[in-house]
């Protein structure tokens, strides 16, 4: 029998930018909860984005419009 190391876990990057908290909420419900997911929520408009984040290696960005 083979024993070996299981192959690392990736983690799926998640961008969301909104300006609502509610829906902050509801996506951290979705996307937080599985630590499959790493979750980055900027709140405020699609300006902010520029800023505060850096796009690379984001699997799903949310923009809530």
């Amino acid at each position: 029998m083979r024993m070996g190391r299981s192959p690392p876990v990736t983690r799926t990057r998640v961008l969301l930018l909104t300006p609502n908290p509610a829906f902050e909420q509801s996506v951290r419900s979705a996307f937080g909860a599985n630590p499959n997911h790493d979750l980055q929520a900027i709140m405020g408009p699609l300006s902010a984005l520029e800023d505060k984040s850096n796009l690379d290696g984001a699997a799903v960005i949310l923009v809530d419009l």
